[in-house]
Order: C-alpha cells, then sequence, then structure tokens
C-alpha cells in the first residue's frame, strides 16, 4: 500500500552503520557523501499529522570510502522537535494543517509556525544545512549530522524569515 512510504522513521536514526550486505561491489575510488533531507516523523502523540510535509526534518547520509558503505540517520533537532519530542504531543502549528492540541480559543490567535527543517539539504564548503522554506536553516554537523544551531544568513536576520 503507498501510505507504507509516510511511516515514521524512528528505527532509521542510527549513529553509524556498515552496509555489509552490498550486491556486487562499490568501486573504491568511489569516495564521498551523499545526503538526503526530507519529513520523517509523520506522527506525535499517537495523533497523526495531516500531511507528510508537516513531518519533522530527518536526514541520512551515505559515506563512500574505500569500497565500503556506511549510513548515518538522524532527527534536525530543532527546537521545536526537543519540545515537542519530550512532551510526546503536538504543541506548534504546522504549514500543511496540522494543528497543535488544545481548545480552539487557546490556539486561535497563535500564528507561530513550527521550522521542520525537511525540505532540502545543502552542502556549502564544509558546512552542511537543513533548509525549510519557510525559516531560518538548521547546521549540522557534516560527519555526525548532530545539529549544531539555527543560523543567520546574509539579509534575514529575524526569526522567521524565509531562506
Amino acid at each position: 500500500e503507498w501510505a507504507s512510504a509516510y511511516q515514521s522513521t524512528h528505527s532509521l536514526a542510527v549513529t553509524e552503520y556498515f552496509c555489509e550486505n552490498v550486491e556486487g561491489t562499490v568501486p573504491s575510488d568511489i569516495r564521498g557523501d551523499f545526503f538526503k533531507a526530507g519529513p520523517g516523523n509523520m506522527e506525535r502523540g499517537g495523533k497523526r499529522y495531516r500531511h507528510v510535509l508537516d513531518g519533522d526534518g530527518f536526514v541520512a547520509m551515505f559515506r563512500f570510502r574505500d569500497g565500503l558503505v556506511s549510513y548515518t540517520g538522524r532527527f534536525v533537532e530543532t527546537e521545536y522537535y526537543r519540545e515537542e519530542e519530550a512532551a510526546d504531543s503536538i504543541l506548534y502549528r504546522n504549514v500543511f494543517g496540522t494543528e497543535r492540541c488544545g481548545a480552539f480559543l487557546t490556539k486561535a490567535f497563535d500564528l507561530a509556525i513550527k521550522n521542520c527543517a525537511n525540505t532540502n539539504i545543502l552542502k556549502w564548503g564544509d558546512r552542511l544545512f537543513a533548509l525549510w522554506e519557510g525559516g531560518r536553516p538548521y547546521e549540522l554537523d557534516p560527519n555526525t549530522l548532530e545539529t549544531l544551531s539555527q543560523k543567520k544568513c546574509g539579509p534575514f536576520r529575524e526569526l522567521g524569515d524565509q531562506f
């Protein structure tokens, strides 16, 4: 079923895993890192997000070295992600229709939107950024994928400015 492609990826979050069961061989002269970003968490506290693009950002890295391939996967640990993970509840409004928990009047004038950091990944020199169209990028450690901090880029100075 197509919906199975939109399951949460908590089991894919690993520090580093060496791929031992490779069909064929990986040429030893292929060296480099391949990064992929997208939504990785589709629910919180038993409540499913209304749209897949409201999912928390997840980054996967495939590292090619000396004929070997390793995989590392981590969630982009934005402040929103950390708070919602600790509460096991949807605490912030999302762009594509997922509402935070609570009564209508408690959230009617709450216009803050969650930065999911789930749209793309940008390698800029030796720096790595998780992107989202509606807010600032988050810098990640390019070796461990650990979330370092949210960044101000160029003319974007206020929290919530688009990248």
